[in-house]
């Protein structure tokens, strides 16, 4: 009971002295405050101010007022146009990315329907492929040009080969033959003139069918040199171009229309480039690319430029794009106003011989053999001969019932089953 009341005597003690010192230290704080009330009170007398003095300065600020007022509606004038400018920009920038995509889509689809199909090589699958148009190699020529070694960097050493990388770069020289544009007119056309024979015929001026026909037999044996020997009948491949050397399409007009139309899309490029930077490199590269990869479709008799034209506007830019054209969808694509040299048909069907030149074989090449031109070895191809061995192992009956009306066109079958057979080395 003591130490309670000894705690309690404690705590009232403390609370006086605590009371105490407080007391003594907001009376000297109060008494200060109180000085400083009085000094301010002093200092805000006002001193006597002149009325109309006082009057001239309310003028003066409701005359900087309303000025203020007038440049705030100003601003506010300033900002709703750069308001509305800026609403035209984001829609002009959304129109921009629109067309930049249509751009890049339509490019892509070009791309797709214009590069050579490198799998049709034998030893190309699709890995192959992949890392070939990654390095930029779309083309059997681009492909055909490569160094081994430069081949073999591109593959690296664990891409998988079912064949070795020169027999590859062979066969796609092969196919680039057949691919290439000629500076005149296709002599591949005629029988018996493979993509070998043209090339030489080429190399010493020979690109048409009038200065083909115009040589004599000791001329082409000159011009052919070893390669004579792979021709049937020497006479009969110049009676055939003297034939067909009225045909010529126009070289020279064609090659002008290319300028012209060279020339616009360059023009339109250069107006797309100073309109939006990102589509220049893209049309550029279109450009570019479109001219290397699409088909020359003037060198079918009959089709010109104007023909040509129309063709592109619907997206046919290759032989076997024209060649599975329904003669009907070919009308309609030319409409009634068009002039044609042919009918229809005819250039379909003519472009199906071209086809079958650009594209890749499987296996070998069968035009080597003297006698064979596209239609024929397209024939043979379909029922599924693509080496020298299968056709060398074939009778002339079989190869009667595969070839079938086009039979009329060999001059020897026998001969053709032989030059097979040779080239397989099954006589060895």
């Amino acid at each position: 009971m003591n130490v309670i009341a000894a705690l309690i005597l404690g705590l009232l003690i403390g609370f006086l002295i605590e009371w105490g010192v407080d007391w003594l230290f907001w009376r000297k704080k109060n008494d200060a405050l109180a000085e400083e009330l009085e000094e301010t009170k002093a200092q805000l007398v006002m001193p006597s101010i002149d009325e109309s003095q006082f009057q001239n300065q309310i003028a003066t600020l409701k005359a900087t007022s309303n000025q203020l007022e007038s440049s705030n509606a100003d601003l506010q004038g300033q900002v709703s146009s750069l308001e509305t400018e800026r609403s035209d920009l984001l829609a002009a920038l959304s129109l921009a990315r629109t067309e930049n995509q249509e751009m890049k889509s339509q490019m892509d689809a070009q791309l797709a329907s214009l590069k050579d199909d490198l799998q049709e090589i034998y030893g190309v699958g699709p890995v192959i492929e992949t890392k070939l148009n990654e390095a930029g190699i779309f083309k059997f020529r681009q492909l055909a040009e490569l160094d081994p070694d430069e081949f073999r960097d591109i593959l690296g050493p664990d891409t998988e080969r079912p064949v070795n990388e020169e027999r590859i770069i062979a066969l796609a020289g092969l196919a680039a033959h057949a691919t290439e544009d000629v500076r005149g007119e296709d002599l591949q056309v005629i029988r018996g003139v493979g993509p070998v024979i043209a090339g030489l015929l080429n190399q010493a001026g020979i690109y048409t069918f009038a200065e083909l026909g115009s040589l004599s037999q000791e001329q082409l044996e000159v011009i052919l040199g070893e390669y004579i020997e792979h021709l049937a009948d020497e006479a009969d491949i110049i009676h055939q171009a003297r034939l067909l050397a009225g045909m010529d399409t126009g070289a020279q007009e064609f090659e002008n229309q290319i300028a012209g139309l060279e020339t616009e899309k360059a023009d339109l490029l250069a107006v797309i480039a100073d309109l939006r930077a990102e589509n220049e490199a893209l049309a550029s590269r279109m450009e570019t690319q479109t001219a290397q990869l699409k088909d020359d479709l003037q060198e079918i008799y009959g089709v010109g430029p104007v023909i040509e034209g129309k063709l592109n506007e619907a997206g046919i830019y290759k032989f076997r794009q024209l060649a599975d054209l329904d003669p009907d969808e070919f009308r309609n694509i030319l409409g009634p106003d068009t002039e044609r040299a042919v009918n229809e048909e005819k250039i379909i069907s003519l472009a199906g011989l071209a086809a079958h030149a650009t594209e890749d074989v499987r296996g070998e090449d069968l035009q080597a053999i003297n006698g064979i031109g596209p239609v024929i070895a397209g024939l043979l191809n379909q029922a599924g001969v693509y080496t020298y061995a299968d056709l060398g192992g074939l009778s002339q009956e079989q190869l009667e019932v595969i070839l079938g009306e086009y039979i009329e066109h060999l001059t020897d079958e026998a001969d053709i089953i032989q030059q097979a057979r040779g080239l397989a080395g099954l006589d060895s």
